[in-house]
């Protein structure tokens, strides 16, 4: 098809995060010498193949807090822990301990004090916590939550709590802590606008 050719893509790594990135002439009405730039996540499986590339209007470095999850392997910056397949099917970031942290920028829609939800697996006995903070690792806490111990590596459960957060658009740095060795392997996470008490007004 005329649309998908002519691509002159590259690779590059940037933040311990693979990127493709390439020209485009599928923007709507546009004409055959149209281009426009492309850029998409490349990860790749435990056998060094690399998994099918997909591009969209949303492309890297911003996130969109409406989507029904974030998947935890399209970070913008990782420091400490590695991306790996996850034995559910797609990816994970393994390796995640006391020195770590997630850099998700330009984080849209994110509702005022927005209920975040992360779906992990923790195998250290004395779980763990997983602060959200504004930016970096040292940067505005948002909130906190404490993950208990899973059950193992392939055992994953689903913890949430709130944040205190403005509506709009955020950076925000996902930190974790805990004792010494690998904490967690975090899949993914999304957000929701936050829970009324009972008797709140609406």
């Amino acid at each position: 098809h005329g649309l998908t050719m002519d691509r002159h893509g590259s690779f590059f790594e940037l933040h311990h995060q693979w990127y493709f990135i390439c020209n485009d002439q599928s923007f709507p009405g546009s004409s055959a010498h149209f281009r426009n730039s492309v850029i998409s996540y490349v990860h790749y499986r435990d056998n060094g193949e690399i998994e099918p590339v997909y591009l969209n209007r949303l492309g890297v470095g911003q996130y969109d807090a409406s989507a029904p999850r974030i998947e935890a392997e399209n970070y913008f910056r990782l420091i400490h822990g590695v991306k790996k397949e996850c034995p559910a099917g797609g990816f994970e970031v393994r390796g995640l301990g006391a020195q770590s942290s997630l850099v998700f920028p330009n984080v849209r829609n994110l509702p005022a004090n927005s209920l975040i939800s992360l779906h992990l697996s923790c195998a250290h006995p004395r779980g763990g916590t997983v602060e959200i903070r504004r930016g970096s690792p040292n940067g505005e806490l948002l909130g906190k939550c404490k993950v208990p111990e899973t059950g193992g590596w392939a055992s994953y459960r689903t913890v949430s709590t709130q944040l205190k957060n403005s509506a709009g658009t955020h950076d925000l740095c996902l930190v974790f802590h805990g004792g010494p060795g690998e904490l967690f392997h975090l899949d993914w996470f999304r957000f929701q606008p936050a829970v009324k008490s009972e008797g709140s007004p609406d």
